[in-house]
């Protein structure tokens, strides 16, 4: 019966790390594409030149993919005490951050 407490007490331990390093790291990402967008939008008020088009799409999608880095990140420091051996660099740039670029990048490709 201890070892079943002591093991849920763990779970719920990842749990809240986890999910509250998910919420900062999101709330920060988030934040980094607000600005981006925000300025693309002072930078190109109502432009309709292609070229200012695919300068914002591009700004967006680098958005995207700083805030994937920020979100692997806040994964990665949540979860190197569970995961020893696991790469901090790797999970940001292998993972999170190449998920999100062809995802936001496809995305705004897709969008007229």
């Amino acid at each position: 019966m201890a070892i079943v407490r002591k093991i849920d007490r763990n779970a719920w331990a990842v749990w809240a790390r986890w999910t509250a390093s998910m919420m900062l790291g999101e709330f920060a990402g988030f934040a980094i594409t607000d600005v981006a967008g925000a300025l693309s939008i002072q930078r190109f008020p109502g432009e309709d030149r292609p070229g200012a088009r695919v300068a914002v799409a591009w700004l967006l999608v680098g958005a995207r993919t700083i805030e994937g880095c920020v979100l692997g990140l806040a994964q990665a420091l949540a979860l190197r005490h569970y995961l020893p051996g696991s790469s901090t660099r790797q999970w940001i740039f292998l993972a999170t951050a190449a998920g999100a670029w062809p995802v936001w990048r496809s995305y705004l490709l897709a969008c007229p």
